[in-house]
């Protein structure tokens, strides 16, 4: 899948949001003199970082975040391509969370407030 992916994704803006720091990304850039190089490398240094837990459906959730839809839609139609051969039964793409199905920054920052408790006369 990864390099599938690396010949579309736009890796600058998603690297954070996979978890990458600002050291691995800038490794990136001068180890990797191409993009193409630059893009596969961070989904090799991603996957390797994060091991199992680097699913496709993160990498969809880190370009929704970042509002790129294109390449979301992309990896969940190269999802879906492979999931209808049965080359990758792991993950339905059906239950890839869309752009509208993510929290706002506001939700995510929203802290509920505690509830009233009821005063009794004592």
């Amino acid at each position: 899948h990864l390099k599938s992916i690396s010949l579309f994704l736009d890796w600058r803006s998603v690297a954070p949001h996979l978890g990458l720091s600002e050291r691995d990304i800038e490794d990136i850039k001068s180890e990797n003199t191409t993009e193409s190089e630059r893009r596969l490398k961070v989904l090799q240094v991603w996957k390797r970082k994060y091991g199992y837990a680097a699913t496709l459906k993160k990498l969809v959730v880190a370009l929704l975040k970042v509002e790129n839809t294109l390449d979301a839609e992309q990896v969940c139609r190269l999802l879906k391509t492979h999931t209808d051969t049965g080359t990758d039964s792991a993950t339905n793409p059906s239950q890839l969370p869309s752009a509208t199905q993510l929290p706002s920054q506001d939700e995510q920052l929203r802290v509920p407030e505690p509830p009233t408790l009821p005063t009794s006369d004592l």
